[in-house]
């Protein structure tokens, strides 16, 4: 067998970090339109002291005023996440490197695809996972000023759907990411595994994890998506009110749902005539398909 060239090794290693570069930053995801992405670089874990309420502007009479936000700290610590494949050594040492692209670049895009799915696997856990009141996600007691307001319509157990507030910088979900998505490889000829195996090893690597934003700003609920139960969401979360007891100005941009729902939601929400009478939720809201809700 011929001794694979350094140069050969240097050329596949450079043009597989390329591939993996490019299709990272192209692959369409869907987390990036209900989750914000925070910084979480150089630490185990970021602490969000600051989760309470949305920012409220008032009229400057006399001297500011300072809300005291309570002392949550809801607390997202960093996971470690990868993705590994094996290329013959025969395949660089004969320039085959046609052959290895589609798994560099599938693996490129397995990277963004795992983000959607830990953000709508947080989503749906929402339910019970708790956020940073210490109350599930979604809940129908969380406090506000003496009081508490519900994020959850209804009580069933259907499959999930949400109607949620898209339009703020804050999001309901959080993805808080230490490591962009990096490629490495272990091809040296010394190297036990390459000796052992006659084979090279491309490997991805990322630091991230999900969690959440302002319950405020999405509703679930695991009764069947009709108009009624539709209805109810949004009058509910339209009616949500600050600790001054004003209006929050929240209103649904979004209704997410899976394959389950999809009829429904889109006959509540793309059909312009139902039964010769004019639907009046027609694009009322934005549609997000998802295909890891349940």
């Amino acid at each position: 067998m011929p001794i694979i060239d350094l140069e050969k090794l240097e050329a596949a290693r450079t043009a597989a970090r390329a591939l993996f570069t490019k299709n990272l930053l192209e692959t369409m995801t869907l987390w990036q339109q209900i989750a914000m992405r925070t910084d979480g670089s150089g630490v185990d874990s970021v602490v969000y002291n600051w989760l309470e309420n949305l920012a409220k502007w008032r009229k400057w009479i006399g001297d500011r005023q300072m809300k005291s936000l309570k002392a949550y700290k809801y607390q997202i610590f960093n996971e470690k996440w990868e993705s590994t494949i094996a290329v013959a050594r025969d395949d660089i040492e004969r320039d085959r490197l046609n052959l290895i692209k589609p798994r560099i670049a599938d693996m490129a895009q397995g990277a963004q695809r795992s983000r959607d799915i830990l953000i709508f696997a947080a989503l749906t856990a929402g339910f019970a996972a708790l956020c940073f009141d210490e109350k599930a996600f979604f809940a129908a007691d969380h406090p506000v000023g003496s009081g508490t307001y519900s994020n959850i319509i209804g009580s069933g157990s259907a499959d999930p759907w949400f109607l949620a507030d898209l339009s703020r910088e804050i999001k309901p979900l959080i993805l808080q990411v230490e490591t962009e998505a990096e490629l490495d490889a272990l091809d040296s000829p010394t190297s036990d595994h390459v000796f052992l195996h006659d084979e090279i090893l491309y490997g991805g690597r990322a630091k991230h994890n999900a969690g959440y934003g302002l319950p405020i700003l999405c509703f679930g609920s695991q009764d069947t998506l009709d108009q009624e139960n539709y209805e109810d969401g949004f009058a509910a979360m339209m009616s949500q009110r600050d600790f001054d007891d004003q209006p929050l100005g929240v209103k649904p941009t979004h209704l997410i749902y899976g394959a389950s729902n999809k009829a429904a939601a889109e006959a509540l929400i793309k059909t312009q005539i139902i039964d010769g009478t004019t639907n009046v939720h027609y694009q009322e809201v934005q549609l997000i398909l998802s295909p890891y809700l349940a």
